[in-house]
């Protein structure tokens, strides 16, 4: 009977547990996380045992303690294999999930298990509303990623409904980016900038700094591809004002950004300022990729597309981009390589 009773207490804990770290109270969390290693510790249970393993590994996520996740994942695999029960399965797959995204950066690996966790939902009563919304958002997430974009808004949209209802601002927030990103790609500007300003709606009821600062880096790239460059330089700059000082890389893409759209409103004067301080930066924190996009931005204002140019994309930029997979700037700067090509030619 104690067993028994120490599971099942146990359990609600892991559960609460959970629910801090979805919403998320970082401080909340690590206490709950001491009352339960405390509880397994005076009266060892392996089965709640084996559930604080994989809510671990959630929380290794969180705090994006890497080393952790991958050695709490390698005990969970191993476990696994010990618990038939379809809400261990669910979870195993869910969590492993998120490490593919988070840590691995492979969104179709992360899209298989959580289409594998998603077949175990309808068997698993125990599953909170929260939790199966945190579920739907992280799948939307990764389905956002891969540009599977009708079925990211459709899980973005569960999620956010349940976090409205929660008051899960943060959360909620997070949905609302996922669907002002996808709305964005399907050319609805109008609804993907609502989303933007629902979600530093549910922001100014958080401290979350570092979402707001998406949200409005988001809006200024919106503004920017409609062509109204006044209003994303002044997104890109309130979300620069949000960034932390260790966050050096976030600080390089937005003054890349805000130098890009500088350029396309014809303020080059000021955009050479920026791209000159944007350089430097990105050489003192060596952000190799950053130094190569200031670069090139240099090389445009000054000289043009000239033989200068032509041999950075040539035999730097474009090698480093295709080695890193960044298809996007392989072309970007492949078309810029052609057309330095037909100037030099010229003359």
């Amino acid at each position: 009977m104690r067993g028994r009773l120490t599971a099942k207490i146990t359990m609600q804990k892991l559960k609460h547990w959970h629910h801090m770290m979805i919403k998320p109270e970082i401080v909340k969390a690590s206490l709950i996380k001491k009352e339960i290693e405390s509880i397994l510790n005076s009266e060892y249970d392996a089965r709640s045992a084996s559930y604080y393993k994989l809510f671990h590994l959630r929380y290794t996520l969180l705090l994006n303690q890497f080393d952790k996740s991958q050695q709490i994942l390698h005990q969970c695999i191993a476990n696994r294999k010990q618990m038939a029960s379809s809400t261990y399965h669910f979870y195993f797959l869910f969590f492993r999930g998120i490490y593919y995204y988070k840590l691995k950066k492979d969104y179709a690996g992360a899209i298989r298990y959580f289409k594998e966790a998603e077949s175990y939902i309808p068997f698993i009563q125990s599953l909170t509303a929260i939790e199966k919304a945190d579920f739907y958002y992280h799948y939307g997430l990764s389905l956002g990623r891969s540009y599977k974009i009708d079925r990211s808004i459709y899980a973005g949209k569960l999620a956010l409904t349940t976090f409205k209802k929660a008051n899960y601002f943060e959360s909620a927030a997070k949905c609302e980016i996922i669907l002002g990103i996808n709305y964005g790609r399907k050319g609805k500007a109008a609804v993907s900038e609502f989303h933007y300003h629902q979600a530093l709606m549910y922001l100014s009821y958080t401290s979350n700094y570092q979402l707001r600062h998406t949200a409005y880096h988001n809006l200024g790239h919106l503004y920017s591809v409609e062509g109204k460059y006044r209003k994303a330089i002044h997104f890109y700059k309130k979300s620069l004002q949000l960034i932390g000082k260790g966050e050096y890389l976030a600080r390089a893409q937005t003054s890349c950004d805000i130098t890009r759209v500088l350029v396309k409103n014809g303020n080059y004067q000021e955009a050479l300022k920026w791209c000159e301080a944007g350089l430097q930066y990105a050489e003192r924190h060596k952000l190799v990729d950053y130094i190569y996009h200031f670069q090139i931005l240099y090389q445009q204002l000054t000289d043009g597309c000239d033989i200068v140019l032509y041999k950075l994309l040539e035999n730097e930029a474009i090698p480093f981009f295709k080695m890193k997979n960044e298809y996007r700037f392989v072309e970007e700067y492949t078309e810029l390589m052609i057309e330095c090509y037909k100037k030099t030619k010229g003359s």
